[in-house]
């Protein structure tokens, strides 16, 4: 089973969460704003586009996660075609890490119950006209994981 979809607009990393402390002494921590509204986001695009998709429990699952990157104002001119192509990997923050991080906890509940069913994960980032993420989440047939020297299931 697979599930793709994309997420229109500039990614969003998933920020560290805050905490304040009370009058009573209490601590209580939060998502940041901007990261809770990005994976609402998420939640709506993956929703629309693959609805009634819901991985089962405990199933093994690889995810691919490929973010487009806006396109910086100061970029010089000879690399701006190259850029809009999208042959220009991004290696600036965000991190990719974080922007996976953010896809994956927003998918709690909706593609899947817990993302440590996510045994393989593969994630990256390009300059692009057109800013968005895109997502596909597959289950892994145990065999296919598991065969020796298969791409997936190579030692090291």
């Amino acid at each position: 089973m697979t599930a793709s979809f994309t997420v229109p607009g500039a990614p969003v990393p998933k920020a560290r969460p805050r905490t304040v402390h009370g009058a009573d002494g209490s601590t209580r921590a939060y998502t940041p704003m901007r990261t809770a509204a990005y994976e609402d986001w998420v939640k709506a695009s993956y929703r629309m586009q693959c609805p009634g998709v819901k991985f089962p429990d405990g199933e093994a699952l690889h995810v691919s996660i490929v973010a487009y990157m806006p396109i910086p104002k100061s970029a010089p001119k000879r690399e701006l075609e190259r850029m809009r192509s999208e042959a220009v990997p991004h290696a600036k923050k965000p991190d990719a890490d974080n922007i996976a991080k953010t896809v994956l906890d927003a998918m709690l509940g909706y593609a899947y119950k817990d993302d440590a069913q996510v045994s393989s994960l593969s994630a990256r980032k390009v300059y692009s006209g057109k800013p968005r993420v895109e997502v596909s989440i597959s289950t892994i047939a145990n065999s296919a994981f598991n065969s020796p020297g298969s791409a997936s299931g190579a030692q090291p």
